[in-house]
């Protein structure tokens, strides 16, 4: 029988953050600690949150992190609906630019969604060239 669900599989360990392993918070702690203070105190940065197909530039020389897409597997802005309609009560009146809309916005969504893009060949496309378009933005010239 269909259902509605986001399945749970492991697909990597996890330390415990109380254990005495790599991954505790003491151990942590101490290589975060150790790492700034052989960094640089004096450099300014700055994070923003950009579309990699649009909303790129060079004017610096930006590190650059990113979220690959998933082709088809997973559509995060459908997924991410479930938690959407219960933060945007309490949390536009902080964010209201942010949470504006009634659902998250799925259009610019880089995935091949059949049912977003009229069919197969439509949603390959789609993704095809918004990789082609985000790729050439993010090559440095």
């Amino acid at each position: 029988m269909p259902r509605q669900t986001v399945s749970m599989t492991w697909d990597f360990a996890e330390a415990s953050p109380l254990g005495k392993s790599s991954g505790d918070v003491t151990t942590c702690t101490n290589a975060v600690a150790n790492y700034l203070e052989l960094a640089t105190p004096f450099v300014s940065g700055s994070a923003v949150q950009r579309d990699a197909q649009t909303g790129l530039d060079h004017h610096h020389a930006p590190i650059i992190s990113t979220d690959p897409p998933y082709y088809d597997n997973v559509g995060y802005a459908d997924l991410s609906d479930y938690f959407y309609v219960w933060l945007r009560p309490s949390m536009r009146p902080v964010f209201p630019e942010l949470f504006a809309t009634v659902s998250t916005p799925k259009s610019e969504e880089l995935v091949a969604t059949p049912e977003r893009h009229g069919g197969r060949e439509a949603a390959e496309r789609f993704f095809l060239d918004g990789m082609t378009k985000a790729m050439s933005r993010l090559a440095l010239k």
